[in-house]
């Protein structure tokens, strides 16, 4: 019995010792090595500083530990005011925890160059810690070190410090087995940033390993989050987001085998410098995202109802995208369909509305290589205008019209070199505005990336290649015609100094001109060009075939020309074949300065002799007839600095002789000394100079010509004086203005000791010899291809009077009857007029409707007997046979009028009207 007090005093010492070991343990030891000694270790091994923890209480039912912290103040990686362990003591000895709360957890990072930063976290230790362990869990299942019945954190926030703002998001967290005993966990997740929740759902089958994750956000506002996600407010975006996902995730493998994002928006609006988006008014349903992967191989992307508000107006309802992981690499096949609506400058439309089809593809492959293609697929080859590929552009002031284009883009290479080649072909273009219509059949631009090696060192070149062909336009009267333009060059695409080197050509152009009957034909270019034009680029050519005026050909150009620096240089000549030999040379260059384009041309004829007479006809159709010879030279010169221009024209003209039969003129030895010396406004210097040995107009012949005038436009010329011989003596002129065309012009002839004779034989049509001079003036005008003389008049000087012996006075008795008194007077002045001594002499001019009239006054006497005797009976004189004696006059005054068709006189037939009609 006594045995048996002993043995049960034992146990209750054995127990008594073994609770206040137990709890000297729980209480004391192990909250003071857990807190000071083993986790600490734990977590500096790891790459853990600042770690510290509170561990209140570890007791059979459960436990409590507080303020458990990672990292250094002020900014801690991880803190925990609470975690609250309940458990059985027959639950610890199989590893089940009743349940596991976490209050007030904060955890906080920073994203910083694209990479987590944990603040007090050695990441790249920790990471590698896990690597050498996870080598030997992969494959396995998973399993957790204890069961729970549940897990709770609340009144928990992740904070996220991105672009110097820090993004606080509050979360709860349960977790909890989805029945008693199951292996299956259901997680539930709520995010609370700003005023929308976002919830999560999680399914953990530790039998099978799978993870299964649903997310939901609804109604995010999208501008809450743009501080965080760029450092200014450009790009903005705009409107409320629902987002919804699927992931399906292999824990034993740590491979994703399923995944679906959905994101949809009824106000999505992006905002840049550049760029508007938005979502489609034209979609019925809402701007939606769509991604669905299996696993990290195969992903489908696919987007709808976005537009382009801005530059263009421009609806895509539909993006379609596949990712597929290969062996070697990856491989991306998309399509996508593009409405272009109109474009925001000059309130463009688009009619219909351009529908483009894009597709292409892309493949990435042995981490280095990689092919691209891309096209965009036209409608079936429309031809007619109507048809369903036939596009217009409309706005205020112009009228596109396109068929759809042909856009082929393609390339392959690696990291090292690669290359690239685009096409883009469109067809039927045209462009109709106020002042321009072009028509545009073929449109051809391409370019390609080539690899290249200079000096030992690896490069990639652009090589482009721009062509229209059968390009057509019109402005106004003017009607141009090109058959081929092109631009093809080259240029580096990497280091600072990349050349670019580019040839531009034109050929087979046509420029005509229906309101003046002007054209050129055969127009070829061809320059080369260079960017930076540093250096002098080589000689390009440019040539016009045919000049053609009036349907003439005029001759043609040749000339060289360069690039030089921001300017260039042009040397070249103008072969006439209108005038055989002809050439005139032109020689000019254009530089930068800091006035801005400098412009200088020199040009000249030399000393040019006419090979055959020429007829002026060839130029203007109404001078048909007139006859040219001579020579010519002439030099000039252009000059602009900005807006300023001047120039200058010095003609030298001599041996020049001009003739027509009708109307009659000759023009003998013409010399011209000209000077323009401001050809902006086009204005001569004064006194300029016409000279002519002579000049004979019908009857009249006139010598020693002088014109003496200034060009004060195009249009409008200052006859400043005129002097020529005439009939022996000097005539001069007023001053007058002449104006292109010709409608009226009027001069005064003023004479001076002019021939009595010779005016009478070249107005009066006679036959006249005698001394004896006579002076006055003789306005004459031209009005509406008529000359006319306006009552001029000469007369003798008193005291100085004269001889003349006129013959060839028939037509003085033209229309009078024999017999008659007036016959006997008009016969008896003829006789009369064959010797005749004046001591004084008057003659009036003037024009009577087609007729030139001459009355002729004079006062003196016969110098020979006259065949008349005077008979009482007749009651005159009248003409006796040479067996009478005649009559010695010792005094006659005489009154003669000579009246004759001005045509007669002048010899114009119908041509004058007609010459000053074409100079209109």
């Amino acid at each position: 019995m006594k045995k048996v007090k002993k043995i049960m005093i034992f146990i209750l010492i054995f127990l008594s010792l073994a609770i206040v070991f137990f709890y000297v343990v729980f209480s004391v030891v192990l909250p003071a090595y857990l807190e000071k000694k083993f986790l600490p270790d734990l977590a500096q091994q790891s790459g853990i500083e600042g770690f510290a923890w509170n561990v209140r209480k570890i007791g059979i039912r459960g436990a409590d530990f507080a303020v458990v912290t990672i990292g250094e103040k002020p900014l801690k990686a991880l803190s925990i005011n609470s975690i609250q362990l309940n458990y059985s003591l027959s639950g610890l000895i199989r590893r089940h925890l009743k349940s596991i709360h976490i209050c007030g957890l904060s955890l906080t990072f920073e994203l910083k160059e694209g990479k987590i930063i944990f603040p007090g976290i050695d990441l790249n230790k920790v990471l590698s810690e896990s690597n050498r362990s996870s080598k030997s869990i992969v494959g396995t299942k998973p399993t957790l070190p204890v069961s729970f019945d549940r897990i709770v954190i609340e009144h928990s926030v992740i904070m996220a410090k991105l672009n110097q703002h820090i993004l606080r998001i509050p979360l709860d967290l349960t977790i909890e087995p989805m029945s008693e005993g199951s292996n299956i966990l259901k997680c539930v997740i709520n995010f609370y940033p700003f005023e929308n929740p976002i919830n999560m759902e999680a399914q953990i089958d530790l039998d099978s390993g799978e993870l299964t994750v649903f997310g939901d956000a609804q109604n995010l506002k999208l501008d809450n989050y743009l501080s965080y996600l760029t450092s200014d407010k450009s790009p903005n975006i705009k409107g409320h987001m629902d987002i919804t996902s699927y992931f399906e995730i292999n824990l034993n493998s740590i491979e994703t085998s399923v995944f679906n994002i959905s994101m949809e928006s009824e106000d999505f609006l992006f905002l840049s410098e550049n760029l508007k988006l938005e979502k489609s008014k034209e979609n019925n349903g809402a701007f939606s995202v769509k991604v669905h992967g299996e696993g990290l191989t195969d992903w489908k992307i696919s987007t709808s109802g976005l537009a382009i508000i801005s530059p263009a107006l421009l609806e895509i309802p539909e993006i379609r995208a596949d990712f597929r992981t290969v062996t070697d690499g990856w491989e991306c096949h998309f399509q996508m369909d593009t409405i272009l609506k109109g474009y925001d400058i000059q309130d463009l439309e688009i009619e219909p509305h351009f529908h483009g089809q894009w597709s292409g593809s892309a493949k990435y492959y042995n981490n280095t290589d990689w092919v691209v293609d891309m096209e965009i697929m036209p409608a079936e080859a429309p031809t007619d205008k109507q048809a369903s590929g036939w596009y217009r552009i409309r706005g205020a002031n112009a009228d596109i019209g396109f068929f759809i284009p042909q856009v082929n883009i393609s390339g392959e290479g690696n990291l090292e070199k690669g290359f690239a080649k685009g096409d883009l072909k469109m067809s039927g273009i045209y462009l109709d505005t106020q002042a321009l219509s072009l028509e545009l059949p073929t449109a051809i631009f391409s370019g390609e990336t080539v690899p290249e090696v200079q000096e030992g060192e690896k490069t990639q070149h652009l090589n482009f290649h721009a062509r229209l062909m059968n390009t057509g336009a019109r402005i106004g009267a003017v009607n141009a015609k090109f058959r081929d333009i092109s631009l093809v060059g080259t240029t580096g695409l990497s280091g600072l100094e990349n050349v670019v080197n580019a040839t531009f050509k034109i050929a087979g152009g046509e420029i005509s001109d229906a309101m003046h009957d002007t054209g050129l034909q055969g127009i070829s270019l061809e320059v080369p060009l260079i960017w930076p034009p540093n250096h002098k680029a080589e000689a390009g050519a440019f040539g016009i075939d045919v000049l053609k005026f009036k349907k003439k050909n005029l001759g043609k150009i040749r000339a060289t020309l360069r690039q030089n620096g921001y300017g260039g240089e042009l040397k070249g000549a103008y072969d006439s074949r209108l005038f055989p030999g002809l050439i005139l040379r032109f020689d000019g260059s254009a530089k930068n300065t800091q006035k801005g384009m400098e412009t200088r041309i020199q040009f000249e004829i030399p000393d040019y002799k006419t090979r055959n007479t020429l007829n002026i006809g060839d130029f203007f159709p109404g001078a048909d007839g007139i006859f040219l010879d001579g020579r010519l030279s002439l030099n000039g010169d252009f000059y602009k600095l900005g807006p300023k221009m001047t120039g200058s024209v010095h003609i030298n003209a001599r041996d020049i002789d001009i003739s027509s039969k009708e109307p009659a003129f000759a023009i003998k030895n013409v010399r011209v000394d000209f000077t323009l010396d401001d050809l902006f406004p086009l204005r001569s210097l004064p006194h300029q100079q016409i000279q002519f040995d002579s000049a004979t107009i019908g009857n009249i012949e006139l010598n020693d010509g002088n014109i003496y005038f200034q060009m004060q436009s195009v249009d409008r010329f200052f006859i400043e004086k005129t002097s020529f011989k005439w009939c022996g003596g000097n005539v001069d002129t007023n001053a007058a203005v002449v104006s292109i065309p010709i409608e009226n012009v009027g001069l005064t002839l003023y004479c001076d000791r002019l021939k009595l004779t010779q005016v009478l034989e070249q107005l009066g049509g006679v036959k006249g010899e005698g001394e004896g001079a006579v002076n006055g003036r003789i306005p004459v005008r031209y009005d509406d291809g008529k000359i006319r003389f306006d009552h001029g008049f000469l007369y003798s000087t008193p005291g100085d009077g004269g001889t003349i012996r006129l013959t060839g006075t028939d037509m003085l008795m033209s229309g009078i009857p024999k017999g008659t008194p007036q016959f006997s007077q008009i016969d008896l002045a003829r006789e009369a007029l064959k010797h005749y001594r004046y001591d004084w002499a008057k003659l009036d001019i003037t024009t009577e409707q087609e007729n030139l009239n001459l009355k002729l006054k004079l006062d003196g006497k016969p110098v020979e007997v006259l065949p008349f005797e005077y008979r009482q009976d007749f009651g005159g004189f009248v003409r006796v046979d040479a067996d009478s004696p005649g009559s010695r006059f010792q005094g006659i005054r005489l009154d003669v009028n000579f009246d004759l068709p001005l045509n007669q006189v002048l010899k114009y037939g119908k041509g004058l009207k007609d010459i000053f009609n074409k100079s209109r």
